[in-house]
């Protein structure tokens, strides 16, 4: 396969080997390709790189078998933007196993064939690569505003929308609880990915303290969804025309509220406003429980209402995700573990009336806060 050439600019890594005509044309008729902190400086000194005029930084310099725009780094690789061609393509790492690649393609056409999908164009797992739809459009976190009572708003004419479309893409499943938490807590408690470190003793105490929990309810059913399995801010784009969800490699069937607490928790994380959510997470609850009404699907509906139960379970499912299907650090779980516990505290000290877990009991070593965003939830856009 070929080799171009990439080379960081001002944090944005763009190809080499492009024209540098047809590359400021692109740049100033489809600005809105490009990733925002791409700047007119960062443009220049690209174009001058392209007519030769201008060397790259070696030790900022990649490597790629395709051409494109521009790229960014992502799990277990490389996402090339071809702005021109309009398509997206995922290069894995040399390391990667092809399993692991014929996976997540597997995955991406089981769902390239929905509206609210990029398409799948063309792949090959024994090269390492697939192409697929380049989404033109704002981010969730581009449009959500800070105020919370218009964050409400954006979910009910947006976000909404989508998790109705995937509640009723499948068929839901009636699981036993008891079951569905043992196998996602061994696994948990199994990851080679948890060491003896800090942050990895934080993520078993705190799913022991969740399983512990919900195992006082363990006669109880579950139902199981289609799920987005990454429903979060960056993930979710609102077009011209539609809301299309990308980044699909984790999708799976998960418990019923596990895209919609996916996403409150992405704002909790990114800290885009300073509101516990609490009250906004309740009012998307009593909407999805109106839309099973309206479907007729009453048990459905009143399993709505168990959602500390539903919370508890996206904790661990959300757990088991990063350590399986995205392979973090536990330092980027504990941090996530933190806004969890945080929002536990937040249920106790409002006296919502809701169920929540006090942690300490159970010898939780907290997380230390950061007063910034978690902007490196940004892995795959």
């Amino acid at each position: 396969m070929d080799s171009i050439q990439y080379s960081t600019v001002k944090g944005v890594i763009v190809c080499l080997d492009q024209p540098p005509l047809q590359f400021a044309k692109l740049w100033l008729t489809k600005r809105n390709y490009f990733p925002g902190k791409f700047s007119l400086k960062a443009a220049v000194i690209t174009f001058l790189y392209l007519l030769k005029l201008r060397s790259p930084t070696p030790s900022k310099s990649i490597s790629l078998p395709f051409s494109g725009t521009w790229c960014i780094k992502v799990r277990s690789g490389y996402k090339i933007f071809d702005v021109d061609k309009q398509y997206v393509t995922k290069v894995f790492s040399a390391e990667t196993d092809i399993e692991w690649v014929e996976k997540e393609i597997s995955r991406l056409k089981s769902v390239s064939c929905y509206t609210f999908t990029p398409s799948l164009i063309e792949w090959d797992a024994n090269q390492r690569w697939y192409q697929e739809e380049f989404i033109v459009g704002k981010t969730s976190y581009d449009i959500a505003p800070e105020d919370p009572q218009q964050l409400i708003k954006l979910y009910l004419e947006y976000i909404a929308p989508c998790i109705y479309k995937l509640a009723s893409t499948k068929a839901h499943k009636k699981k036993s609880l008891y079951e569905y938490v043992s196998r996602l807590s061994q696994d948990i408690y199994s990851s080679s990915l948890l060491g003896s470190d800090r942050d990895s003793e934080t993520v078993r105490k705190f799913s022991e303290a969740v399983v512990h929990q919900l195992m006082d309810n363990a006669d109880q059913d579950m139902f199981l969804v289609f799920s987005h399995g990454d429903f979060h801010l960056y993930n979710i784009y609102v077009t011209k025309n539609s809301t299309i969800l990308i980044d699909w490699e984790g999708n799976n069937e998960q418990s019923l509220l596990n895209d919609l607490y996916n996403y409150f928790f992405s704002q909790l994380w990114l800290r885009k406003n300073n509101a516990t959510l609490i009250k906004e997470i309740n009012i998307a609850v009593v909407d999805l429980e109106k839309y099973y009404i309206g479907k007729d699907n009453m048990n459905a509906a009143e399993h709505v209402k168990q959602l500390h139960l539903y919370r508890w379970i996206f904790y661990l499912e959300r757990v088991h995700s990063m350590l399986f299907a995205f392979s973090d650090s536990s330092q980027g779980i504990s941090a996530w573990v933190r806004v969890y516990m945080d929002y536990e505290d937040n249920l106790a000290s409002e006296n919502t009336g809701q169920p929540c877990i006090d942690f300490k009991p159970y010898g939780v070593i907290i997380p230390p806060s950061s007063s910034q965003p978690h902007n490196q939830l940004i892995s795959n856009r």
